[in-house]
């Protein structure tokens, strides 16, 4: 594949990209986009669960350290803290998802659509 200026399209064939190469950066793009997906469906995902408990025992009985290590491990395929022999309680990172703290309220799914 020959690359071409960007204002005038002018061919060089000095500055020809190798086939790999764009293959290569295809396939990381795919990757890094997937990835993003499912970022978002994990967090969607938990926005959604921690916001449907049939009543309020099940939200006092709900651990929310375990759910989102649970989730992310299950759908982002990202290791949690049991892996790395501590309890699936123990890393908070729910506490860091503040889109789902104030207006957004069980709609953070809606950016999937």
């Amino acid at each position: 594949m020959t690359s071409s200026h960007f204002q005038s399209s002018e061919q060089s064939d000095v500055q020809r990209i190798p086939d790999e190469l764009l293959d290569g950066l295809i396939a990381s793009k795919k990757e890094i986009d997937a990835l993003g997906l499912l970022s978002l469906l994990f967090q969607s995902t938990y926005d959604l669960t921690i916001h449907s408990p049939p009543n309020h025992e099940a939200i006092q009985e709900m651990s929310l350290p375990e759910t989102f290590n649970r989730l992310r491990r299950e759908i982002s395929l990202v290791p949690g803290p049991e892996e790395l022999g501590e309890s699936i309680d123990t890393v908070h990172g729910h506490s860091r998802f503040r889109a789902i703290m104030g207006s957004y309220d069980s709609t953070y799914y809606t950016y999937l659509l």
